[in-house]
């Protein structure tokens, strides 16, 4: 007989397919991974099941289209993907770039497109929103890690590495971790890039405030 604790465990992934709207367009790796404990379902939404991972956001369809959106309005307002000064550098010599927490991949599909002569490699904690091999030019790869495990490259092996909208994902001491790791597998005369959002949300309403002070 099952003790009440795995009794309730169980009950719950039974409940998990008549929870999630949408669990008859699942395929089969995302059955396995939620019936492995890696996710879970919270309001039909799909988000990663993970005690050392702060990032709240969900993990599923909807959220690789919100992620698709939200980088070609960053494009648009910023007039291009990146401030360092690295163009020369990314259309001529043949560059080795990171984006660490690339999520859809979209910023490194846009560099890999636009600069044939360099590589460009992204990472996440999770691989689902990775675009597919057939989907991505040559000069570009993904790579599925935990960054709270480090960089899994070498001393300055990157001319350049980029970061964005991480503070979502990431507790302060975890932010200035990583910050180090991307010090790190840096080259010496190589350039770092962290963008990230003002928070600071002006004219709230009360449900947004609850937000925010959280």
């Amino acid at each position: 007989m099952l003790n009440p604790n795995k009794e309730t465990q169980t009950n719950s992934k039974r409940k998990i397919f008549n929870q999630y709207k949408n669990y008859d367009e699942l395929d089969i790796n995302e059955v396995s991974s939620i019936l492995l404990d890696q996710y879970e379902i919270i309001g039909g939404r799909k988000f990663l099941n993970n005690d050392e991972a702060n990032y709240f956001m969900p993990s599923d369809e909807t959220e690789i289209r919100r992620l698709e959106v939200a980088h070609v309005l960053k494009r648009y307002s910023w007039k291009g993907n990146f401030r360092a000064p690295v163009e020369e550098t990314l259309k001529n010599g043949k560059a080795t770039v990171l984006d660490v927490g690339c999520g859809a991949g979209c910023w490194v599909l846009d560099l890999g497109y636009d600069f044939p002569n360099s590589t460009f490699v992204g990472i996440d904690i999770q691989s689902s929103g990775f675009p597919s091999v057939k989907g991505r030019p040559q000069n570009t790869g993904f790579l599925e890690h935990n960054l709270l495990s480090g960089i899994p490259f070498p001393d300055e092996t990157f001319d350049y590495v980029h970061m964005s909208t991480m503070w979502p994902a990431l507790t302060k001491q975890q932010y200035i971790n990583v910050i180090h790791e991307l010090v790190r597998v840096t080259k010496s005369n190589g350039w770092i890039e962290i963008v990230e959002s003002d928070v600071d949300i002006k004219n709230l309403g009360n449900s947004m405030k609850v937000v925010q002070d959280a």
